[in-house]
């Protein structure tokens, strides 16, 4: 039928989707670090949505926080000016759909940020 999706049907795509940018993440490799980051902050955006599928939207920005934490606590540091450059840009674009999530999700980048070295790309 032509009706809307069911939350299962959310979350077969959401999962699917992840799954697509996870694996062009690791096919990226070492030399595609930013590429990398990239697809994997947009597939936690999905993993989000596939938690609590038919969750009200405004638990979303919650759950996106929580899976974000979570991945920069494991990610390899940024290396160099241009993977941090490439994180603060990733941050600033993942803001507008964090929410009241937006703190949380500051003090991850700029951990994440510190531990590569780069307290003055945090600061800024």
């Amino acid at each position: 039928g032509g009706g809307a999706p069911t939350p299962r049907d959310v979350e077969a795509v959401a999962k699917n989707g992840l799954a697509v940018l996870w694996k062009g993440a690791e096919a990226a490799g070492e030399g595609g670090r930013r590429l990398a980051l990239t697809l994997r902050l947009r597939g936690l955006r999905l993993l989000a949505l596939a938690e609590e599928p038919g969750a009200p939207s405004s638990s979303l920005p919650r759950k996106f926080g929580q899976a974000i934490a979570l991945y920069l606590k494991g990610a390899p540091s940024p290396v160099g000016d241009e993977d941090s450059a490439h994180l603060r840009r990733e941050f600033e674009a993942l803001l507008s759909g964090a929410g009241g999530s937006a703190c949380e999700l500051a003090l991850h980048f700029c951990g994440a940020l510190c531990r590569g070295g780069r307290p003055d790309v945090a600061l800024e």
